[in-house]
């Protein structure tokens, strides 16, 4: 195989991408897709007389969801007119921005997230043990930076 370099980077290069794939089929199942798509809002039914109570049970906004939107302090203060917080418009904005950052906020796999800074920590512990034990070689560096690849080393003489 060493007579053969370009078979050996090939080979390496397939089972890379048949890994890669794997690990992907894997996390998919495990973890599972979530739509990455917001659910579209209704068209909202703004009334300049409403208080912010009626408005929420006009477009079926829970009061949680209300006092978030309009920074609330108390429950009385749903008793509001939504003229005090600006035109139709700015109302519809204030709404759509709150709404989309709450189903962002619910579409993080809270697993995955620490699982990942997790791995990331690992990876430069090592690398760092490494380099303060200096055991760090020039085909470890490559290694480590962007793989086995020979085009890679040549592209990476560090």
């Amino acid at each position: 195989m060493h007579k053969h370099p370009q078979l050996k980077t090939a080979i390496y290069f397939i089972l890379i991408i048949v890994f890669i794939i794997g690990l992907s089929i894997i996390s998919t199942r495990i973890w599972g897709g979530k739509p990455e798509q917001p659910k579209k809002l209704n068209e909202l039914i703004i009334d300049r007389e409403m208080t912010i109570k009626q408005f929420g049970q006009a477009n079926e906004l829970p009061n949680t969801v209300l006092k978030k939107i309009f920074d609330l302090k108390a429950q009385t203060d749903l008793g509001e007119k939504l003229d005090e917080y600006g035109t139709s418009d700015q109302i519809t904005s204030m709404v759509t921005k709150k709404l989309a950052l709450a189903s962002e906020h619910a579409g993080k796999n809270w697993i995955k997230i620490p699982i990942k800074f997790g791995l990331w920590f690992i990876f430069l512990s090592m690398v760092f043990i490494l380099f303060k034990k200096r055991k760090v070689t020039y085909g470890l560096r490559n290694w480590l930076a962007c793989g086995k690849s020979k085009s890679c080393q040549d592209k990476c003489k560090l």
